[in-house]
């Protein structure tokens, strides 16, 4: 494979993104959850504000990875080539395997998590008051690592597939539109 530091920088910019927009979309289930309290209802508009502005900019981040690379690096370098006997799609499945696997092994540990605060409660362990067999409030904590669980295995075990998607998508978008010039500003 021959590419530029530019198209590598970019590539990882869009992973970026990527999970940039994953976590911020994991934060909305504990958004739903904090609103659902009076007390805390001010803190839920401002949390869904962050997210909001999270996902914006990784739209932007996703769409325009081109600018912030070009930032990164000098002309020059930006033109150099590098070579790998590795080929793209296989970056990519690496990339999106590893991402998948890095939220996989997350949502593993506040599984765990949860599962020790909730039997702590249970038994006694954390202070008496707060005896109670079911924590309301952690639901939300609960199904957002699970879909967080369920998405790092996806992109684990189903990386081949997005990779393929990509791929297809890049090759319409080619087909329909005019040629991309490969020329900098």
């Amino acid at each position: 494979m021959r590419t530029t530091l530019y198209s590598l920088l970019c590539i990882a910019i869009r992973l970026g993104a990527l999970f940039f927009a994953v976590e911020a979309l994991l934060s909305t289930l504990s958004v739903y959850e904090i609103s659902r309290n009076p007390d805390t209802a001010l803190n839920a508009y401002v949390m869904l504000s962050i997210i909001v502005g999270q996902l914006v900019l990784a739209a932007i981040l996703w769409t325009y990875p081109g600018v912030l690379a070009r930032l990164a690096t000098r002309k020059a370098a930006a033109q150099e080539i590098i070579e790998s006997p590795i080929d793209a799609a296989d970056i990519q499945y690496v990339v999106f395997s590893l991402l998948g696997l890095y939220f996989f092994v997350g949502g593993v540990y506040m599984l765990v998590h949860e599962i020790a605060r909730h039997l702590a409660r249970q038994y006694g362990i954390d202070h008496p008051e707060n005896w109670s067999y079911f924590d309301p409030y952690a639901i939300g904590d609960v199904i957002a690592t699970l879909a967080q669980i369920g998405l790092g295995l996806g992109l684990l075990l189903g990386a081949r597939g997005l990779v393929g998607i990509l791929d297809r998508a890049r090759d319409a978008r080619a087909a329909s539109g005019p040629p991309i010039s490969q020329e900098t500003p």
